[in-house]
Parts: C-alpha cells; structure tokens; sequence
C-alpha cells in the first residue's frame, strides 16, 4: 500500500497589474487568476488551486504533471520550485 503524501508549504505568486486587473501567477502550477483587486485575485487563486488539484488527482495525473512543472518528492511530501531570482529585464527586440 502506497504511504499518503502531503502537499504543503508555499509556491511563488507573482501579482501584477493588466488593465484594470490585478493578476496572480505562479510557475510553479503555471496557473493565473485575476481580480480587480490584490485580495481579490488572490481568492481566485486559491481557488484555482484547489479546482486544479482536485483535477489533477481525479485523472490520475497528479505525479506526471507536478513533476513536469519542477515539483519534487522530500520525505514523502511535495515541495515545489522556487523563484531564485525576479527582476525586470532590458529587452530590444526588432518587431518587423
């Protein structure tokens, strides 16, 4: 019989402002919400969150599917990647 594992801990959310919304995103998941306020596309994350792996579990692609976003095992319990490094970056690229 497989051990239960656990999925906890935090994942990087990166907020932003597209429009008149606010819009939460993370590469861990590559999952984004949004909400007209931070509070509010924050619940909607959340909740995303929640319909995605409750999803993921009922397929039955949990494991093929954390693995390809970076996610690992650490004893018997999820941990996702995490951000290193964010910054803005210079970019000159010719639009012909």
């Amino acid at each position: 019989m497989k051990k239960p594992m656990r999925l906890e801990g935090t994942i990087p959310v990166v907020f932003f402002k597209e429009g008149r919304n606010i819009v939460a995103y993370s590469p861990a998941v590559d999952l984004s919400t949004c909400g007209a306020t931070v509070e509010k596309a924050r619940a909607s994350f959340k909740e995303a969150m929640q319909i995605f792996f409750e999803e993921l579990i009922s397929m039955g692609t949990l494991e093929i599917v954390l693995k390809d976003l970076g996610w690992r095992i650490v004893r018997n319990q999820w941990v996702a990647p995490q951000l290193i490094a964010r910054r803005n970056e210079k970019i000159s690229i010719a639009l012909v």
